[in-house]
């Protein structure tokens, strides 16, 4: 899936803007504290409101906007998110889904279905045994066959029209309402996520704030650590930080083909970004901790990845996402790459993240940035489109002049 037009209305600190998008990446530009985060943030707040993959997606994405307390989820402060309080907010988003994206959900349409039938009634993540009376009943099946005939023409229409999916939200504080413009479309745009395994997402956002944590990290395999993916793409993706060895170990022990794998992965992102590394060893050292060892080329000297800057290793793991668990044609949201990071690295990030991920994998990257290294990277190479977030009222694509 790909995002080709967003429309944001009275969100935060953006009054009306409309843009498309293009594929491949996407760079927004602009003056500090315009709105440049809030483009990312509307993006994913109306995909947790309409198609969340997990149960807590809606309200951690409220959460982290201010917009709700924990002891008290059912109230939204309309203040936090509202420009004007006494206008509504709205968010539409046109997404465009790939044949095979298409194929696969009309192959489940009966599952598609139960998941519109529980949202229909608020169970929208209700265990199916639970409604399981509702739906073996003559209402519940009827409800059922209406919603596989609504679902199979709504993927007719979206055949018809360029493959255009949308998601519409609506926050309204004088009416105290939230609606969704398309609901059977963000039953459809949900399956696409909720139907991966745990370690694969089409939607993944990359917050600013990548505060990796000190020290010892435990890390988790298997089962343990299962709910922790599945949040950390977009549900809580600060959660991304704190796994940077559960990403290397996870490999490490899938298998031989895994950590051949990884190896490819640390010799690409040394030789493309972060130049003269090379990485040695993944194990246990002799003080029975888990040890990841990397190797300055010029010098021999040996180090451990937790001697590495927060900027590099936040960026090890950026890459090491990105190629592991999103998905052929998925989207990033990827803000600020260039924290931490010194000139010289950022000035290869965007064509690195081009070549090695996008073109290949077909993946759509909106980032947002204020690094002239970032832009400068983009020059000479196609595949990257510029925006420039002029004013709340004026997001403006422009083009890349090259030489």
């Amino acid at each position: 899936m790909h995002l080709k037009a967003l429309t944001i209305k009275n969100f935060r600190a953006l009054e009306n803007i409309y843009v498309d998008f293009e594929l491949g990446i996407n760079v927004i530009v602009g003056p500090n504290a315009i709105g440049k985060t809030t483009v990312l943030e509307a993006i994913r707040l109306a995909k947790a409101m309409l198609a969340p993959r997990t149960q807590n997606e809606s309200n951690q994405a409220l959460m982290a906007l201010g917009a709700i307390v924990p002891y008290d989820p059912s109230q939204i402060i309309f203040d936090a998110i509202a420009r004007d309080p006494k206008q509504p907010v709205e968010i539409k988003c046109r997404y465009q889904l790939t044949d095979e994206e298409l194929n696969g959900l009309e192959k489940h349409l009966p599952e598609i279905a139960v998941s519109l039938v529980q949202a229909n009634i608020g169970q929208m993540f209700a265990n199916p045994s639970q409604v399981a009376s509702l739906l073996s009943s003559p209402q519940g099946q009827a409800a059922m066959g209406h919603a596989k005939n609504q679902l199979q023409g709504i993927i007719d229409t979206i055949r018809k029209a360029d493959r255009i999916c949308r998601l519409e939200l609506t926050i309204d504080d004088s009416s105290g309402s939230l609606s969704n413009s398309h609901p059977a479309e963000a039953a459809l745009m949900s399956f696409l996520d909720r139907a991966l395994p745990p370690n694969q997402t089409c939607f993944s956002y990359f917050p600013a704030d990548r505060a990796l944590p000190p020290g010892e990290q435990p890390v988790q395999i298997g089962a343990a650590d299962t709910a922790t993916q599945v949040e950390s793409h977009s549900s809580q993706p600060q959660l991304k930080y704190s796994r940077l060895k559960n990403t290397i170990f996870n490999a490490v022990v899938a298998g031989d083909k895994e950590r051949e794998l990884l190896i490819q992965d640390f010799a690409s992102i040394f030789s493309g970004v972060l130049k003269g590394r090379k990485l040695v060893r993944v194990g246990v050292n002799r003080h029975g901790l888990l040890s990841v060892t990397i190797q300055d080329e010029d010098s021999g000297r040996m180090f451990n990845l937790d001697g590495m800057s927060s900027g590099e290793k936040g960026l090890i793991l950026t890459f090491l996402l990105i190629g592991r668990s999103v998905t052929d044609a998925g989207l990033i949201l990827l803000d600020e790459p260039e924290l931490h990071l010194n000139p010289a690295v950022c000035k290869d990030v965007l064509g690195f993240l081009l070549d090695q991920y996008v073109r290949p994998k077909h993946i759509q990257a909106i980032i947002c940035s204020h690094s002239a290294e970032i832009l400068a990277g983009a020059f000479d190479k196609e595949g990257c489109t510029l925006y420039h977030l002029i004013s709340e009222k004026n997001l403006t694509q422009g083009q890349i002049q090259r030489s």
